[in-house]
């Protein structure tokens, strides 16, 4: 079996000081700063810290513009195998994006696997292991896509299933060609050979104030299974604790 190592990119805040101009839609750069990384500390960072599995390294891109207070928080994060990145992408420049990432894995011919996961959402504590059991050495690209994942509604409470082919994707690349999970739309890559595992949910959507195009609303390929509500402490499994969420999000 080939030799493989196991990226997590999540996409911080890329673009946001460096090109933004100072708003984001209606909101202050500093407000939207504020809020995401309320939601960061909330959901994606103890997902992450809670995988199972130790066999990645977590690449964390970060404008390289953003404001001291934050990095120093960043840096503070006591987690062996995260790696901060600092870039001045533009945030919808896959492209670009994508060649930062592939600057900064490993050297070396391997089976470069990479999974996506946002900045304000979540992702299962078994999920990485759940990948990683699924991978085998094969010639060409693949695609890992589980299905149902988690829709969490952070103003009501409300947790159904999400079925949607498009979120929280994996790539496998044999690394001398691998370009990263980053380098397409969730819904454009183009595979050789594309799996979808149904069953349990293995990632979790957060919708909030702040969410340009998510809503609690199905729509086109986005099903909300409203006829099959979770409970709140459906969360846990995804390392959030869902009582102690006013700490983080209230905090200042």
């Amino acid at each position: 079996m080939a030799q493989f190592r196991h990226y997590i990119i999540t996409c911080l805040n890329v673009g946001v000081f460096s090109h933004r101009g100072g708003m984001i839609g209606t909101m202050p750069v500093p407000d939207w700063m504020r809020q995401r990384m309320r939601l960061f500390v909330a959901f994606t960072l103890p997902s992450i810290a809670a995988q199972t599995c130790r066999n990645f390294v977590w690449m964390l891109l970060v404008d390289e513009k953003t404001p001291r207070e934050y990095l120093e928080l960043l840096r503070l994060i006591p987690l062996a195998n995260l790696r901060i990145v600092l870039t001045n992408c533009k945030s919808l420049d896959n492209h670009a994006v994508s060649a930062v990432i592939m600057q900064n894995v490993a050297p070396g011919e391997y089976d470069l696997i990479t999974t996506e996961i946002d900045s304000d959402d979540a992702i299962h504590t078994d999920m990485i292991a759940a990948i990683q059991r699924y991978y085998q050495h094969k010639e060409g690209m693949r695609h890992l896509i589980f299905c149902p994942g988690l829709i969490y509604s952070l103003k009501t409470g409300e947790v159904f299933p999400l079925e949607y082919l498009y979120h929280c994707p994996t790539v496998i690349e044999s690394s001398p060609a691998a370009r990263s999970v980053y380098y397409w739309h969730n819904s454009e890559i183009p595979v050789d050979e594309k799996e979808i595992f149904y069953g349990e949910p293995y990632w979790l959507q957060v919708i909030h104030d702040f969410n340009v195009a998510n809503t609690m609303e199905s729509s086109g390929s986005r099903v909300i299974r409203k006829d099959k509500p979770a409970e709140p402490s459906a969360i846990r499994a995804f390392g959030v604790d869902h009582t102690r969420l006013g700490e983080f999000l209230n905090s200042k």
